[in-house]
């Protein structure tokens, strides 16, 4: 049994569908083609009985009786090129008949006539075939989807509707993989935009649904370590897809590639402020992924109003369009109360210490903002933000040293209640984008600072969320798994609780930690070189003092090779993941 009181997508009701349709196939059996039920005047909407047959197929207790009464009425030589008021053809409406298996359905009788191919790539009032309203039923639909783009072929694959989706945009969005494969190879542009500027790749299966969780994550972790009692000192919030590009109105500087659709580290930051603002009086966002944090930083720019200025050229003159942007966190004490810094890759990419061919206005190197004159540290005019930009490949004792004096130093001083940190591990020496000259170590230094911070002055509340990172070739052994590994031991280091910070220790911890690292790398340097004497015909240890007994001096039975100290060098380099320096002599030949 059905239910007499669902209906259809066009209001249509199983009775009104099944007295006409039936009274239809009964009638058109034996008509003739004049018959006047074939005429346009009599149809309801413009739909024929075959429409309506059609549409019974969309409901579970009328799929066999719509099979047999398309059969009847294709018999009888109805059109199924023919449209309704709506634009719709009879295959529009069995494309969304995804109850009835498509071997015994409607739609596979449909797809058998000679019109078939016409009839799939036809397009309703709103620029939609047929193919699009199977899409619109997800994963049910697929059976029909995949007959339907074998019939309407690449007209059907590549049409855009109304709004600007294609059948690729659809697919993408309801995570049919099978799908997007065979769009594809009708020739289906993965790169075409809707109305408002999306592509396919924008509209991932779940996506909304993931970042929505991500940002959630993020909250739960700062009511975590602001509650009392406290229910953690810190957190590691493992999120995708990350947040820092995405600002107050979406992606920053263009669209989001499927990555940043919420500003995970901002919300959880103004999360922080709003709710827990008895004891969350300032709070400080850290970056030090590889990009420059972008959206976050116009999260922290919004709360200030922001007025800005559009014009538009036309044919007849230019319009012009202004108003103001501001999204407070809290109040419009705001702006003194929150503290944003971000060191990352910018400008052209070029070997360290040679100029860069790219002078610009922005950086190069993506998003190509956070530029030198980028910061603005004028307590009270607006929150304080702080851009290191770094060439590309910076190496572990310059990164550091430019964290240290540019960020965590005026991190101390604004003394934060509550620190987030953007924690991208893309700037990792053997991370897929080869943009980072940073290893393991780094990162362990980078965090263990933070945590000494957060322990002087914010009770140790500290929530890092992550963001780059996508060398996970390997596994656990992977880039993005060590680099993460040690960022988490470093957070959860007993050592740490209830540690002080000041600028002087600081530079001395580092200075020595970069002293000893030095040390260490000479001293491996030495192990290879000795490797590669004994490896060349040489002898790994010393050779013996000569005898001066009058006998003659014992000579190896081995010839002694010659060591290439610039491969060796460039070896250590290479497997460092910085900068290959070349041994002198080549530079001048090429």
């Amino acid at each position: 049994m059905f239910d007499l009181n669902q209906a259809n997508e066009q209001c249509e009701y199983p009775l009104h569908a099944t007295i006409l349709a039936a009274a239809n196939d009964l009638a058109l059996a034996s008509a003739p083609p004049n018959d006047p039920w074939k005429q346009p005047e009599r149809k309801v909407y413009g739909r024929s009985a075959l429409h309506l047959a059609c549409a019974c197929a969309a409901l579970p207790a009328l799929a066999a009786f719509a099979a047999k009464a398309v059969e009847l009425l294709l018999a009888a030589g109805a059109s199924i090129t023919q449209v309704d008021t709506c634009g719709k053809t009879p295959v529009h409406y069995a494309a969304v008949g995804f109850y009835a298996a498509v071997g015994t359905g409607a739609l596979k009788l449909l797809l058998g006539h000679p019109s078939a191919g016409e009839a799939a790539a036809l397009v309703d009032k709103s620029g939609a075939t047929a193919l699009h309203d199977a899409l619109r039923g997800g994963k049910a639909c697929v059976p029909n989807a995949l007959p339907l783009l074998a019939s309407g072929g690449q007209p059907a694959a590549t049409a855009a509707d109304a709004d600007g989706l294609t059948p690729l945009h659809l697919a993408t969005a309801a995570g049919l993989e099978g799908v997007a494969k065979e769009l594809l190879s009708l020739g289906a542009d993965p790169r075409a935009k809707d109305t408002i500027g999306r592509t396919p790749s924008d509209l991932a299966d779940h996506t909304f649904s993931a970042a929505m969780r991500g940002a959630g994550a993020v909250v739960e972790a700062v009511r975590a370590v602001c509650v009392t009692p406290r229910e953690a000192r810190n957190a590691f919030c493992a999120v995708r897809p990350p947040g820092h590009h995405a600002g107050p109105s979406g992606a920053v500087g263009g669209q989001s590639a499927g990555f940043c659709v919420l500003a995970n580290a901002a919300i959880g930051a103004a999360y922080g402020m709003a709710v827990h603002r008895n004891i969350i009086h300032k709070v400080a966002i850290v970056d030090f992924d590889v990009h420059h944090g972008n959206g976050t930083e116009a999260c922290v720019q919004a709360v200030v109003p922001q007025p800005w200025t559009e014009s538009v050229e036309t044919p007849t003159g230019s319009v012009s369009a202004s108003g103001v942007t501001y999204k407070p966190w809290l109040g419009p004490l705001d702006k003194e109360r929150i503290f944003f810094a971000s060191i990352h890759g910018y400008g052209a990419d070029a070997p360290p210490g040679e100029a860069a061919e790219y002078e610009g206005p922005m950086g190069a190197f993506y998003p190509g903002s956070g530029g030198p004159n980028s910061s603005s540290t004028d307590v009270g005019v607006g929150p304080i933000v702080r851009n290191v930009p770094v060439r590309l490949r910076t190496r572990s004792a310059a990164w550091r040293r430019e964290m240290l004096t540019q960020m965590l130093i005026p991190l101390r001083s604004f003394a934060p209640d509550l620190i987030l940190v953007s924690a991208g591990f893309d700037a990792h020496a053997h991370d897929a984008l080869e943009a980072g000259g940073l290893h393991d170590r780094d990162y362990v230094w980078m965090t263990s600072e933070l945590v000494r911070i957060a322990e002087a002055c914010a009770q140790g509340r500290l929530v890092s969320v992550l963001e780059g990172g996508y060398q996970v070739a390997g596994g656990f052994v992977s880039s993005l798994a060590r680099a993460v590994g040690s960022h988490v031991s470093a957070l959860t280091q007993p050592s740490l609780l209830g540690a002080t910070w000041r600028a002087d220790e600081a530079t001395e911890r580092l200075e020595a930690a970069l002293k000893f690292e030095d040390a260490w790398q000479t001293n491996r340097l030495a192990m290879m070189e000795a490797k590669a004497k004994g490896s060349a015909g040489g002898s790994a240890a010393p050779a013996p003092p000569e005898q001066d007994n009058g006998a003659p001096a014992r000579r190896s039975k081995r010839p002694r090779g010659t060591v290439d100290y610039g491969a060796l060098e460039a070896t250590l380099q290479e497997e460092e993941g910085g900068e290959v320096k070349k041994p002198k002599g080549e530079e001048a030949e090429e």
